[in-house]
């Protein structure tokens, strides 16, 4: 779902439930993960709290941050495996105006999850799930829920080349690539402007 496609959803569903509509047309998922704090250039930094926000029932969860001078700013979204632990599932990079521009997949360093294959991946990808309406934060939720939702082939794609990058990593004698610190991002796509 592009921009244009989650304000026109999201002023419909306002309208129908007597919402305000100025509110829902000036959204923007960078600014309300900020949560009216001050947006800070720092990898270590996550908004709207350390860890994110994590749905309850399914244990996906996101974090907003900006340590990239050429983007507002990105999403780091995740599953939950079996034992609790989080699955990185993608990166949504978005710009000044919120839009989301790319969705990437990074390297084993950058988010400290395990590795798993396409094929194995493709359970966290088709079951990233988040119900806005259990959230304190319902339109943020929703436009990562459908951001993900609605590109899920592109992930898996995506998925498939990160693993053929690793292919070639190690044909190319590159003893550690998920610890290389020259290779953040593995896979990407740009998305089309709405």
């Amino acid at each position: 779902m592009n921009r244009r496609q989650f304000c026109t959803q999201t002023l419909m569903a306002a309208a129908v439930a007597g919402l305000p509509l100025r509110a829902w047309a000036s959204f923007h998922p960078g600014n309300a993960a900020l949560m009216g704090r001050k947006r800070t250039f720092d990898p270590h930094q996550h908004y709207p709290s350390e860890t994110g926000i994590v749905d309850a029932a399914s244990g996906c969860r996101f974090f907003f941050h900006h340590h990239r001078p050429d983007e507002f700013g990105h999403f780091h979204a995740f599953g939950r495996d079996e034992y609790g632990a989080p699955i990185h599932v993608i990166m949504i990079t978005i710009n000044e105006s919120g839009t989301a521009t790319k969705l990437t997949t990074t390297n084993q360093w950058v988010t400290g999850t395990r590795y798993i294959d396409a094929n194995g991946m493709k359970p966290f990808i088709d079951g990233f799930a988040m119900t806005p309406g259990n959230s304190k934060h319902p339109q943020l939720v929703e436009f990562i829920h459908q951001t993900v939702r609605n590109h899920r082939t592109t992930i898996h794609q995506l998925y498939r080349e990160r693993d053929a990058w690793l292919t070639a990593q190690q044909a190319a004698g590159n003893p550690s690539p998920f610890t290389d610190k020259a290779h953040e991002e593995l896979s990407s796509v740009d998305l089309e402007p709405a």
